[in-house]
C-alpha cells in the first residue's frame, strides 16, 4: 500500500512539473495595438449599455466596427486574449493602461461638465 501511494504521488509530481508552453499564435495582435482594442472594447460596451443611446446609434458600437478599425477578427482577438491572458503580468500592464486613458477620459468629461454648468449658470433667464 505504501508503494502504491509513493508511486501515485510521483506520477503526479511528474504530471505537474512538465513544462506547458503556450505556443505563439501566429497572427497574435501585437501588445500596443491590443491595449487600443481592449479600449475600445471598455468604451463600446460602456455605450451599449447606457438606455440613453438612441437604437440608431447602437450600430457604430458593434463589434464589427473593432475588426474593421484594427484590420482583425474575431478569432484573432479571442487567440490573444487567450495567449496575453496565460501571462498575467503583461496582461496587467496592458489593463494598467487601458484604466489610465479611461481615468483620463473621464476626467476630462467631467471638466467639461462643470464648465458648461457653470456656463449655463452664469447665464440670464
Amino acid at each position: 500500500m505504501r508503494n502504491f501511494v509513493l508511486i501515485i504521488l510521483l506520477l503526479i509530481m511528474v504530471c505537474c512539473s512538465q513544462n506547458k508552453a503556450i505556443k505563439k499564435p501566429k497572427n497574435l495582435i501585437d501588445p500596443e495595438t491590443m491595449e487600443n482594442v481592449l479600449y475600445d472594447v471598455s468604451l463600446m460596451n460602456s455605450f451599449r449599455s447606457n438606455s440613453y443611446t438612441v437604437d440608431s446609434m447602437k450600430v457604430f458600437f458593434a463589434d464589427d466596427y473593432i475588426y474593421k478599425k484594427y484590420n482583425i477578427d474575431s478569432l484573432q482577438l479571442v487567440d490573444s486574449e487567450l495567449y496575453y491572458s496565460k501571462y498575467p503580468k503583461t496582461y496587467l500592464e496592458m489593463y494598467k493602461k487601458v484604466l489610465s486613458k479611461l481615468t483620463k477620459l473621464k476626467d476630462s468629461m467631467e471638466n467639461v461638465t462643470k464648465e458648461e454648468s457653470k456656463k449655463l449658470l452664469k447665464k440670464p433667464l
